[in-house]
């Protein structure tokens, strides 16, 4: 019997997050909406969050803004800025209802 090898690709961190996301949104027949670039972003994600009919992609800001800074070469500020005006901003102005979500996972001002 002659068997042949079979080459299996290791999926990165990114592609496993990418793939279930993908699954969950056939599965339930719904059109998940994710934050756009760069795909180093696509690490803040942190959750999925279910609310009813909808399915929310959750954020890590914090992870968010180090992708930023790491995607563009940028200071924490920058990064930041750019975040505030480009990406939360433009979340107030969406309507539909399986946006992202983004929440604070800087628990510093706690302590």
């Amino acid at each position: 019997m002659n068997k042949k090898k079979v080459k299996v690709k290791k999926l990165t961190k990114r592609e496993r997050i990418l793939a279930a996301i993908d699954i969950i949104g056939k599965d339930r027949d719904a059109n998940i909406i994710l934050l756009g670039n760069p795909p180093e972003c696509v690490e803040a994600i942190i959750g999925i969050d279910y609310r009813g009919d909808e399915i929310h992609v959750v954020y890590s800001e914090t992870k968010y803004i180090l992708g930023l800074m790491k995607a563009n070469k940028w200071t924490m500020d920058e990064a930041r800025e750019w975040y505030e005006f480009n990406t939360v901003r433009g979340l107030d102005y969406m309507d539909a209802p399986n946006k992202p979500m983004i929440i604070d996972t800087d628990f510093t001002d706690c302590i």
